[in-house]
């Protein structure tokens, strides 16, 4: 930190100046306490404002006559102590002002912040000024208040509030943005919920966004969750609905291609992509290698491409006994269609062949 007289500057090694409080006077003491720093400066529209140059403590005067002036407290010099917390590299905010007499010592200490100044009717009285920092939930009530969420929720995160107080703060800074229909930056509030493992329920949001016919936007949070290991078999099928709502096939294949079959849960994506009528994604899913639902493609193959011959080849590279119920399955219907290998096969089974 950098004092000057216009403002309070912090500054990074490497990156230089990265943010500034502005606090008008010349500054006659820095200091720190926890994630705050303390500054005194010289105000400047008091009456010895002027006439500090620089100099800390009160003004005294020698009259002609040789002895001591009395001063009255309205003349003696005056500063500004402002408490800023400090989240580096950047000054969030002030979070204490006030106007002292002639202040001679700031110390941080027993966990308070002392200022040792001037007071009293003569200005002659030395007073020890106490300040105390606000406990955690008053500060985050106060900062709530204000609508100064990302403060707020920095400060909970920091200050190890209760995982339920920083998800109920995230949560009102995204209904106030959703109230304002702003509703990209209210999902990347609630999705932080998600980044930071807190507790927001997550048909919360759900709802929300269904009920403002917002399907991309859910489709994005749902996602995300699914990125978390977070989703359930009831999120993975709305997931997959909107991807079809939406029309969007690219992004559907997407996901299923490159999304870990560990996030989802393939039987109900190849229940809900069956329905919408993608097939070959359907059957996809189910000839994976960490899923193998090989009931589920042989039965899509079949009614949906008529893959007749296809299917007796792939029956024959699966082990006897699953090979064999597929045939009482589907026996009649490949019989009909691709007789000579069905009867291939059956012999194969049999050990007709060896």
């Amino acid at each position: 930190l950098v004092a000057r007289n216009e403002a309070i500057f912090a500054y990074d090694p490497d990156e230089g100046n990265m943010s500034a409080m502005p606090l008008e006077g010349e500054k006659m003491m820095l200091s720190q306490y926890k994630s705050y720093f303390v500054s005194v400066s010289a105000d400047m529209q008091s009456p010895a404002g002027s006439l500090m140059g620089g100099l800390v403590g009160g003004l005294v005067g020698v009259p002609a006559s040789g002895g001591s002036m009395s001063i009255s407290p309205s003349t003696m010099a005056k500063q500004n102590v402002t408490v800023c917390l400090v989240a580096y590299p950047h000054i969030r905010f002030e979070a204490y002002s006030a106007q002292f007499t002639d202040v001679t010592h700031v110390v941080a200490a027993l966990g308070s912040v002392f200022v040792l100044s001037r007071g009293g009717a003569s200005g002659t009285n030395t007073v020890f000024f106490e300040l105390r920092e606000k406990g955690l939930q008053e500060q985050l009530d106060i900062l709530v208040k204000k609508r100064m969420f990302e403060w707020a929720a920095g400060i909970a995160v920091q200050g190890g509030a209760a995982q339920e107080v920083t998800a109920d703060i995230y949560r009102e800074h995204g209904d106030a943005l959703f109230a304002k229909r702003a509703y990209d930056q209210a999902l990347q509030v609630y999705m932080k919920t998600i980044d930071l493992g807190l507790p927001l329920e997550p048909s919360y949001v759900v709802e929300k966004y269904l009920e403002a016919q917002r399907i991309a936007h859910v489709a994005q949070y749902l996602k995300r969750l699914h990125e978390k290991n977070l989703a359930e078999r009831e999120h993975t099928a709305l997931l997959l609905k909107c991807y079809t709502k939406l029309k969007d096939f690219s992004t559907l294949e997407e996901f299923l291609e490159r999304t870990p079959v560990s996030q989802y849960d393939p039987a109900t994506a190849i229940e809900v992509l069956e329905t919408a009528g993608y097939y070959g994604l359907a059957a996809a899913v189910a000839q994976k290698p960490e899923v193998q639902r090989h009931g589920d493609y042989i039965r899509i193959s079949l009614e949906h491409f008529k893959s007749y011959a296809k299917i007796v080849q792939f029956l024959g590279t699966l082990p006897r006994a699953e090979a064999g119920q597929a045939l009482v399955d589907h026996g009649r219907v490949l019989m009909k269609h691709a007789p000579k290998e069905t009867v291939d096969l059956v012999r194969a089974i049999c050990g007709l062949d060896e």
